[in-house]
């Protein structure tokens, strides 16, 4: 039964997370809410708890919670200077050339300590598309979740 539980949560976290994908490609402006679209394919599920306490949690890359919530300023940079390497990579995705007479880490230095001194506005990107799935999909999923592992107990 355990294992019938667990393929079922399974399913139902896969069907769960490729509903909300799909719904956050469409409420994208573009169809991106960032430079690459790493956060939204980032979305993924994992099944948490035991017996009766037993359900699915979102996770999503780290970043997500700061695109999500904004930034405020901030007097050190975090653990390392872990977000100008991102910065990097992003300029390098984007094609983003350094200031005239700058390497691309001095750029990224500039960006990110203006970042830290005035932080950013939220861009809130997971809760609208979780609303929207929750209310129109998840009866939907969830049914046919149940409906298909009915089925698969009654083949046996």
């Amino acid at each position: 039964m355990v294992n019938s539980l667990d393929e079922a949560l399974n399913v139902l976290g896969q069907q769960f997370v490729d509903s909300l994908r799909d719904e956050l490609a469409k409420s994208r402006p573009g169809g991106k809410i960032n430079a690459s679209g790493n956060l939204s394919r980032s979305v993924r599920y994992e099944v948490v708890g035991q017996g009766a306490e037993v359900g699915l949690a979102l996770i999503w890359d780290e970043y997500g919670d700061a695109v999500d919530e904004g930034r405020s300023p901030s007097k050190r940079g975090g653990p390392k200077q872990t977000w100008r390497n991102k910065i990097e990579g992003w300029m390098r995705f984007k094609g983003f050339s350094s200031f005239p007479g700058m390497t691309t880490e001095q750029t990224a230095f500039l960006i990110t300590r203006k970042i830290n001194k005035k932080g950013y506005k939220a861009k809130p990107w997971i809760q609208p598309a979780l609303d929207r799935v929750l209310n129109q999909d998840f009866n939907k999923i969830f049914a046919d979740g149940i409906a298909a592992e009915i089925n698969k107990i009654l083949d046996k």
